[in-house]
């Protein structure tokens, strides 16, 4: 299996992803290589939060193996939920978390109006390890990304 150190992890929030739903399928078969081909995060590269993925399948927009496959569900560490109350700020926190481990940067895909929420937090300011991306700019790094899969698939 083809391995790539990609640059940056996923995180995705609850509002992306029903935008992507309705933007661009074909994007979580793509998610779903780039997460199977991490070198770094063997299929944990791509991640949700997994209470975001419980409330967008109750909504039926998606089948849960389409979402499972692109996305690792993982609970938000219990730090985070009892320390900070609000949303966009737990976001941040958790993608701190993740960026702690190889390779070393989390971008948080998300909407245009939830983007507005992370860069009022607190959290957020001055924080390097975590790129906020939103929704046509998502896009374009998750097929960055898969280019590289499919080039280096091609060397193999």
């Amino acid at each position: 299996m083809t391995r790539i150190e990609y640059p940056q992890r996923l995180l995705a929030d609850k509002g992306f992803v029903l935008w992507l739903i309705e933007k661009d399928k074909l994007a979580f078969f793509k998610l779903t290589h780039i997460k199977a081909s991490s070198k770094f995060q063997k299929r944990k590269h791509n991640v949700m939060v997994e209470e975001d993925i419980q409330e967008i399948l109750k909504e039926k927009k998606i089948k849960e193996e389409t979402i499972r496959r692109a996305f690792k569900g993982i609970p938000l560490p219990n730090e985070i939920s009892r320390m900070v109350k609000d949303k966009p700020s737990q976001m941040v926190l958790f993608a701190m978390v993740l960026s702690n481990e190889e390779p070393f940067d989390t971008a948080l895909l998300t909407n245009k109006t939830d983007i507005k929420g992370y860069k009022k937090s607190k959290h957020y300011e001055g924080v390097k390890s975590v790129t906020l991306i939103e929704e046509e700019e998502s896009l374009k790094t998750i097929n960055l990304f898969y280019r590289r899969f499919k080039l280096e698939k091609g060397r193999e």
